[in-house]
């Protein structure tokens, strides 16, 4: 397996990058775009600033990485390993994560829009303040999970287990919250009224 070259070229476009090895690798200001990047082994990197539009990073090993004030458009997770990888104001609108492996994968700010978590064990994470306008958590385990002061609007929580999960404070108009499983979760005034709502009840 090949390392990455170490080059002065900072743009890819339409590459097949799946057998090559980027661990422990550092990207500063890269662009990478519809790149493939299937099963490559991508431990331990850190990303800063970079831009990845439209790529395939499925059953890629991304455990242990470090991604800051990044962009993610319409990128394919699934089957990727993010085993205790962390994203840190970044944006990763359109990219599914289905299917991944997201034990201790951390979420730090940033807009997560119109992403899939579907079937994704989330529990026990602090998604605060995090834009997740349009996201599908479909069939999602996202008990005891923290999601104050985010931005749930027309979010997706079909089947979703929110047992122990904290919404307050959070925006939820248009959020299919009625199928979700709820048992002790945390809402406030506002939240209450939209779920009534859905139930087909009113709040007197």
């Amino acid at each position: 397996m090949d390392r990455f070259p170490e080059n002065k070229n900072k743009e890819f476009h339409g590459e097949v990058l799946s057998s090559v090895d980027f661990t422990d690798a550092e990207f500063d200001g890269f662009l990478f775009e519809k790149c493939r990047f299937f099963g490559a082994d991508m431990s331990g990197m850190r990303v800063k600033s970079c831009r990845f539009e439209n790529c395939d990073f499925s059953f890629a090993h991304l455990n242990d990485c470090e991604f800051l004030q990044s962009l993610f458009l319409n990128c394919n997770f699934s089957g990727a390993n993010l085993f205790t990888s962390l994203m840190r104001g970044c944006k990763a609108s359109g990219s599914v994560f289905s299917g991944a492996e997201l034990g201790g994968f951390s979420i730090d700010g940033g807009v997560f829009s119109y992403v899939s978590f579907e079937e994704c064990d989330l529990r026990r994470r602090n998604f605060s303040g995090i834009n997740f306008h349009h996201a599908v958590f479909s069939r999602a385990n996202l008990e005891h999970s923290t999601f104050r002061e985010c931005d749930l609007s027309q979010a997706v929580f079909a089947a979703a287990n929110l047992k122990h999960a904290d919404l307050r404070d959070s925006r939820v108009d248009g959020a299919d919250l009625k199928h979700a499983k709820f048992f002790q979760t945390k809402i406030d005034l506002q939240i209450a009224a939209e779920l009534a709502a859905q139930l087909g009840c009113i709040v007197a």
